[in-house]
């Protein structure tokens, strides 16, 4: 049975998905704490990585921005994620974002494989890099 990139992505997107634990509740014990705040950082680092090896695949339409909607649900402290999770996640977005519009020829391409709301969530997420936007 071969996916192909796009199969493979949304797998694992969706497998990633279950990981985006909240913030454990106060009580629980240390160990515990620990424990879910490490695999819900893991994960986010999983779907940054995901983020990146799409763009090694040229970005593929859906794909990206489905990877895109999944990582910005791990930088909302809000719902309950670590303050060093949305860090982490803000670095991955600006890593992205920064290696993407070294290009603007590259960067159009991508845009354009985009929907309205993916680009929002990049924006938010952008910080000051924007070359090309």
């Amino acid at each position: 049975m071969s996916l192909g990139p796009t199969g493979l992505y949304s797998r694992a997107v969706t497998r990633f998905r279950g990981y985006s634990i909240p913030k454990p509740v106060e009580g629980e014990d240390e160990e515990a704490k620990k424990q879910a705040l490490h695999a819900q950082l893991a994960a986010a680092h999983s779907v940054v990585i995901l983020l990146f090896a799409a763009m090694d695949h040229a970005s593929p339409r859906g794909v990206t921005g489905e990877i895109i909607e999944e990582l910005a649900r791990f930088g909302n402290k809000r719902k309950g994620f670590s303050e060093r999770t949305v860090k982490e996640v803000e670095k991955g977005f600006q890593a992205y974002l920064k290696k993407q519009q070294a290009s603007q020829e590259v960067w159009k391409k991508v845009r354009k494989k985009l929907n309205e709301k993916q680009l929002d969530l990049l924006d938010a997420y952008k910080g000051h890099l924007s070359y090309f936007s």
